[in-house]
């Protein structure tokens, strides 16, 4: 897994950084049995749905499109659930709550740098 902060609207978030997962096992476990707080986020490329069997805490989620931009959000996703946003091409997923902290709304530009 690569790690690197995030850009949003092409402005550097200083205070979070960004897991980008790069294989078929890291996509499917994403945030399950890890140490997370509230300054990380994980990405999942090529990716349009997101369960959290098995998790301990809720979720907030966003679902991107090809140009990275915010097309659907998810706050508070709860254990034992599904989300699915068929035109996504992205999601991240973040602590449950770190969407409103960092004033994130669709449409806004969000990618790794």
């Amino acid at each position: 897994m690569r790690h690197c902060r995030i850009e949003v609207n092409q402005r550097r978030l200083r205070r979070v950084t960004v897991g980008i997962c790069q294989t078929r096992l890291e996509r499917a476990r994403g945030l399950l049995f890890r140490r997370w707080s509230s300054s990380t986020a994980l990405l999942l490329q090529a990716c349009n749905a997101v369960h959290t069997w098995g998790m301990d805490q809720p979720l907030d989620l966003l679902f991107c499109d090809r140009e990275d931009r915010i097309i659907h959000m998810v706050c508070g996703l709860q254990p034992w659930r599904f989300a699915r946003r068929s035109s996504a091409h992205s999601v991240w997923e973040f602590r449950a709550g770190a969407i409103n902290e960092l004033g994130l709304r669709c449409g806004d530009q969000i990618r790794p740098c």
